[in-house]
């Protein structure tokens, strides 16, 4: 059983100096305690509107395969390089299977020989306490931030790490118009206040022809 759990983080953001996200997750180690966990990037928002939410697909995948799952979904091949590229082991789980083992990945592809696939990792994990081993040897890249990229890989190396191509429609809210798009089409969905809303987009437009 994957139990999951909620920790509230309360950081004074003019004092924040971001080590990268593998050094965000090494903070909660403690709070790990040796069992598996969920990892959930702040900036993506996953919507699967009638459907099972995205962190209990992968907690479902990981009940199967016991092995750390990455989240997937593929992407155009012009937005390819603000992600990581993840390359899959096809004999182990077939081409159209949506649990795949992975056998590498490499962070925001720098050419077309670092394209693996056009599937990408979206902000949810599953992983277990041996990822923390692996963040502790990391080099710092360019920027001088730890990535968690780069730990799975290390870890895919010694370990089977699967990936799990999720249902839902992924907001990328760390960006301007991708956090408009999330905030529309929520407040759209919205019982009490989407009708008046959608009147408002209407008026608007209507005003800006």
């Amino acid at each position: 059983m994957l139990d999951i759990y909620i920790v509230q983080l309360q950081t004074a953001f003019c004092c924040f100096n971001s080590g990268g996200t593998a050094d965000a997750l090494l903070k909660a180690e403690d709070f790990a305690q040796n069992d598996p966990f969920v990892v959930l990037n702040g900036d993506a928002v996953i919507f699967n509107e009638h459907g099972t939410p995205a962190a209990k697909q992968l907690a479902d995948a990981f009940e199967k395969t016991r092995s750390c799952i990455v989240g997937v979904q593929k992407v155009e091949k012009k937005d390819i390089f603000k992600y990581a590229s993840v390359r899959f082991n096809e004999a182990s789980y077939g081409q159209y299977c949506k649990i795949r083992e992975l056998s590498d990945l490499v962070e925001k592809p720098k050419n077309e020989a670092e394209i693996y696939s056009l599937y990408v990792p979206l902000g949810r994990h599953v992983l277990t306490s041996d990822i923390f081993g692996y963040i502790t040897e990391l080099k710092p890249d360019v920027n001088g931030e730890l990535v968690l990229t780069d730990a799975i890989r290390a870890l895919l190396k010694d370990k089977r790490v699967c990936a799990y191509e999720f249902d839902g429609k992924r907001y990328d809210v760390g960006d301007k118009l991708g956090y408009a798009e999330c905030f529309t089409d929520y407040a759209l969905k919205n019982e009490i206040i989407g009708k008046d809303y959608l009147n408002y987009l209407v008026e608007l437009t209507n005003k800006k022809q």
